[in-house]
């Protein structure tokens, strides 16, 4: 046992990216901003996590016991972010809806 290597695991459905592929993946991501600054795109970032039913409004129920789920202080209910739509559209619903579109 002594000699044996240990391999820590990762969680389903997410990868390390090492020193060429995170250089590699950098230059496409670059390259991509580059093309929607060109069509007038800005970039938004949200949070990781959102709030459990901002993220489940509408159809996403269905989605909630599949989500890792956390609290707050307050008790409320907080889930990491599954996809992007959801807080993009938060964000521009509520803080963009005057911005002039691309």
């Amino acid at each position: 046992m002594g000699n044996e290597k240990q391999v820590l695991e990762i969680p389903y459905g997410t990868r390390d990216y090492l020193p060429g592929e995170a250089t590699g993946k950098r230059a496409i991501e670059t390259q991509l901003a580059r093309l929607f600054a060109l069509w007038g795109y800005d970039e938004v970032v949200t949070p990781t996590i959102e709030y459990l039913d901002t993220l489940t409004m509408d159809s996403g129920r269905s989605l909630s016991p599949q989500l890792f789920k956390l609290f707050d202080k307050g008790g409320r209910t907080l889930a990491l972010r599954h996809e992007m739509t959801t807080p993009i559209a938060r964000v521009v619903g509520s803080r963009l809806k005057d911005a002039p579109l691309p």
